[in-house]
């Protein structure tokens, strides 16, 4: 259970234009010898494949660093059986709160949050990327 924030090479909860963030991480990736995985938090709005692929290929093209992934954090109702986007504290469908388990990516899986949790622990401040807009 994820208790303690992910470490990374720009802090997550910091607002840092997307490119700065991933051309930091690259230069962190060049001096270690595998094993970090930079993180690109996303907001919950809805995108489409042609705008991750879009967002994709200027960030391998442009930034380079090497190995990254896009996070969402998803809310599972174990009454309903549906994933949701976003840290929910109550089911979106049925609203039952005891049913709901919070995931996020951390660090390179994801995990299920500790309901001890409180709604201002920093993984729920992550500043998190638009990328409709990138």
């Amino acid at each position: 259970v994820y208790k303690r924030q992910y470490l990374t090479a720009t802090p997550l909860e910091e607002e840092t234009p997307l490119m700065d963030r991933m051309r930091i991480e690259a230069l962190f990736q060049d001096e270690i010898s595998g094993g970090h995985l930079a993180i690109i938090p996303l907001t919950n709005s809805d995108l489409d494949a042609e705008t991750l692929l879009k967002a994709s290929k200027r960030i391998s093209a442009d930034s380079g660093v090497k190995f990254y992934a896009y996070n969402r954090d998803l809310t599972y109702c174990s009454k309903c059986k549906e994933v949701f986007y976003g840290l929910n504290i109550k089911c979106p469908r049925c609203g039952l709160t005891s049913a709901i388990r919070q995931y996020t990516r951390a660090p390179a899986r994801y995990t299920l949050i500790d309901s001890q949790l409180k709604v201002d622990d920093p993984i729920k401040m992550w500043f998190k990327y638009d990328l409709k807009n990138f």
